[in-house]
């Protein structure tokens, strides 16, 4: 059958470049994120992986023995392609997407071979002698996760980990990278896999220019912050829940796509001519202003007392000498910072989360 697009919807594949291997696409809940990279993988015709943050979001999406499919992540897209795919649960902690079709005795029947594998982030580490290679596109659905959500130790680090354990050594005898398409909604900007690729600044930058899509050709890695078409949220704010959430912080990171959940307070540039430097830690330097007792905290480099607070004795000795007082400091509203990820790193430093 001939796809027609619907403009109303993001189209993930609109933004895949040749030499770009790695895209991030943030964008408001229900635009189609998803439902477009599902498509695509499944329109290649390669093997692909589907993968979530946990075993149980994984599981979730799978069909149950006597309930049917629960979370499919490939019901809307059943609905409109006429297709029937889904994820069956085939190991402990792996799963296969296979075609199905419903029996005689109306429970699902499984045909063909498997056109896909779904995994856990969590659970990629404890899987011994898994090859994945034939796979061409890796697929992680909701990298960002919510606040309440329990984070995974090493979130980032477990995330490039697992690419090498899957991808094995594709490059290495002469195939192309496997693609990786990340997807989240715009929960938190100071998220684990941001952290761990360095590049928070980046995102921030985009943000205060109103840039929606980057690329970065020496990294082979695409950034997007996906804003919703004007008709989807035309549409959208007539519907009772968004009606119901207008001016909450829910309604703008939803419909918005603002990153409403970050607390933007206390950043902007200034120069440090005439500061005193005082103290860095992580790549930080905090400066004080003359006369009047004030902070600002820059990535400028100067010669102070450095930390390293990765490594337990600096953390406790940066805390001990420093980090007590400028806690107080930055209660009473005295310390400034040029990026919300510097703001971050003090606030881990001095223990304020």
């Amino acid at each position: 059958m001939t796809k027609k697009k619907n403009r109303t919807f993001i189209n993930v594949a609109d933004y895949l470049r040749p030499g770009i291997f790695y895209y991030a696409f943030v964008g408001g809940r229900g635009g189609g994120k998803t439902f477009s990279t599902l498509d695509y993988c499944v329109e290649t015709g390669k093997p692909f992986i589907y993968m979530r943050r946990t075993l149980d979001e994984l599981i979730e999406c799978c069909d149950h023995p006597t309930h049917g499919e629960l979370e499919n992540p490939f019901k809307g897209l059943n609905k409109e392609r006429e297709w029937n795919y889904g994820l069956l649960r085939t190991t402990k902690k792996s799963a296969a997407i296979f075609d199905r079709v419903i029996g005689e005795d109306g429970k699902i029947e499984y045909v063909d071979a498997p056109i896909g594998y779904g995994l856990a982030l969590s659970a990629i580490a404890t899987m011994r002698g898994i090859d994945l290679s034939d796979a061409e596109t890796l697929f992680y659905d909701e990298f960002i996760p919510e606040k309440h959500v329990r984070k995974i130790k090493a979130e980032g680090e477990a995330l490039l980990n697992a690419i090498e354990t899957v991808a094995r050594n594709r490059e290495m005898i002469g195939s192309e990278p496997m693609r990786v398409i990340m997807c989240a909604n715009a929960f938190d900007i100071y998220n684990e896999v941001f952290r761990e690729l360095g590049v928070i600044s980046l995102v921030e930058r985009m943000i205060n220019r109103g840039q929606t899509v980057s690329y970065f050709n020496d990294r082979g890695l695409c950034i997007a912050l996906l804003p919703h078409t004007e008709e989807f949220v035309e549409k959208k704010k007539k519907t009772s829940l968004y009606q119901l959430t207008k001016g909450t912080r829910f309604y703008d990171m939803a419909l918005m796509n603002e990153f409403a959940y970050n607390d933007f307070s206390l950043i902007g540039y200034r120069k440090i001519t005439g500061m005193r430097p005082v103290v860095g830690f992580d790549g930080c330097y905090v400066y004080e202003t003359k006369g009047d007792n004030q902070y600002y905290v820059s990535y400028s480099r100067s010669r102070c007392p450095v930390y390293d607070t990765r490594h337990v004795q600096d953390k406790k000795s940066f805390f001990d000498n420093y980090g007590k007082w400028l806690r107080m400091e930055f209660i009473d509203s005295k310390i400034q910072f040029e990026t919300y990820e510097i703001k971050m790193k003090f606030l881990d430093a001095i223990g304020i989360k």
